[in-house]
């Protein structure tokens, strides 16, 4: 099972998707095998990525909760990395990491 690095912020516009495009974009270039969630409704990273940093790199847009927690564990069982970046839920606690429960 691959690596599953979450980059999650409720406020808007402090690097998440910049950190996220920049990090998959690295580590794919590090001979990772890389996708990008995007789990942002703005889906700048995924616009970025394609555009700009590294076409090469598979991305994958999910949206509803239900839907991340069924897609990221298969996604991480075909790649070493796994990139998310989304506004956390302010009833998490800072500081404490968000886990995808196994499937």
């Amino acid at each position: 099972m691959g690596s599953i690095i979450a980059l999650t912020n409720p406020k808007g516009g402090v690097g998440k998707s910049t950190v996220a495009v920049h990090l998959a974009a690295w580590c794919y270039r590090e001979g990772r095998r890389t996708v990008l969630v995007d789990a942002d409704a703005q889906g700048a990273s995924s616009l970025w990525l394609q555009e700009e940093a590294e076409p090469a790199i598979p991305i994958s847009r999910l949206q509803p909760p239900d839907e991340i927690l069924d897609q990221v564990p298969r996604l991480s069982s075909k790649f070493d990395v796994l990139e998310r970046g989304t506004r956390r839920r302010r009833s998490q606690e800072p500081g404490r990491p968000c886990r995808v429960p196994p499937h």
